[in-house]
């Protein structure tokens, strides 16, 4: 299930959150197709939600749980792939997250409040 679509500044590198198989897609661009693969697997929860770009190119990527669950997650994941950090977040559907103008503050919207 897709639910959350990023794209590089110049177009050529698209990501895509797929909830239910708990993974990022990276497409790149090539020959005006774009060709994917799994950039990041996770495991548990179930899976990403949202995702948006970073000023160096990091991506943040939105986690929800089961319905009961008092907690999502935003997880930051350098441009190797690597799991960088972490961030709880109240709620167990984060369901979007975008950055200001500015680049200077990340908002996320867990369904019942806007958290800066």
């Amino acid at each position: 299930h897709p639910s959350g679509i990023a794209v590089s500044e110049d177009g050529d590198v698209l990501y895509v959150a797929e909830t239910m198989r708990n993974r990022v897609l990276r497409g790149v661009r090539m020959a005006g197709a774009y060709h994917f693969s799994v950039f990041f697997q996770f495991s548990g929860m179930l899976g990403p939600t949202a995702i948006t770009l970073g000023a160096k190119g990091e991506l943040y990527v939105s986690r929800m749980d089961a319905p009961k669950a008092m907690v999502g997650q935003v997880c930051i994941i350098d441009p190797k792939g690597n799991l960088k950090h972490t961030i709880s977040c109240p709620g167990a559907g984060v369901a979007s997250i975008t950055y200001d103008d500015a680049q200077k503050a990340l908002f996320v919207c867990n369904g019942r409040k806007i958290l800066k």
